[in-house]
């Protein structure tokens, strides 16, 4: 048997007849010949699978996370509880950069 094509979209016309037209042949009638797109898709193993929800249901406990549901995507923008910590070191980072880049320039100036 002839081998699958590769996936993809691929152009297609035929005429009255059942045979194949070459892509840009002025011989083909416009009354008697058909064009169709073909499309083939990528085979079952690298298709997207759904995820096993138990075994990231052990992951998500092991390390502390959260599994989301997939049918409420604005459930990943919600926050953390926990995630108010890493505000408090960040801002303290923040304004001692702010300070550093100040007195800087302050001890340049003549």
């Amino acid at each position: 048997g002839a081998a699958a094509p590769a996936p993809g979209v691929y152009g297609v016309a035929v005429d009255a007849a059942g045979g194949e037209l070459a892509a840009g042949d002025p011989a083909g009638d416009a009354a008697t010949t058909a064009d169709a797109l073909l499309a083939v898709p990528y085979p079952a193993e690298f298709r997207p699978q759904p995820a096993d929800a138990g075994r990231l249901g052990t992951l998500t406990a092991a390390t502390g996370g959260r599994l989301l549901d997939p049918a409420d995507p604005a459930a990943a923008l919600e926050p953390d509880p926990g995630d108010t910590l890493w505000r408090i070191p960040v801002g303290v980072a923040l304004v001692l950069l702010l300070a550093a880049v100040a007195a800087t320039r302050l001890a340049r100036r003549p």
